[in-house]
């Protein structure tokens, strides 16, 4: 069974890595295994969130409820509105693309934040 799980060169979905992180990658793991063996599309999954605000994400119709009962039974029913915002737009987002894919963008946006990180740190030395 594949395991949907970020490498260390993909980066946290949180940023803020332990025990947060950790539930923030059961959560993802359970979201795309969910996706794959309901063979879910990205226009089978309705949600929305608000502009300017993190944290808040709404689920429109029955499919995405499903997804965010996965998510939610993945964190044992414990997770900010901030991981099932992270975790959701990115199953939906997996919804229309393969996991290779999306490796491949999240090493590349790694790959980029690192060397602005090490660019803003020689500004300072």
């Amino acid at each position: 069974m594949t395991e949907y799980r970020h490498t260390a060169d993909m980066g946290e979905i949180s940023g803020f890595g332990g025990g947060y992180e950790a539930v923030c990658q059961d959560m993802l793991h359970a979201g795309v295994s969910w996706l794959k063996e309901k063979k879910i599309g990205a226009d089978d999954i309705k949600a929305h969130t608000y502009t300017g605000v993190y944290g808040l994400i709404e689920a429109d119709n029955p499919t995405a409820k499903e997804l965010e009962k996965v998510l939610l039974d993945a964190a044992h029913g414990d997770c900010t509105g901030a991981m099932m915002q992270a975790v959701m737009s990115r199953c939906i987002w997996l919804a229309s693309h393969t996991w290779e894919q999306y490796c491949a963008e999240m090493r590349h946006q790694f790959a980029e934040e690192e060397k602005l990180g090490k660019e803003i740190v020689k500004r300072f030395e």
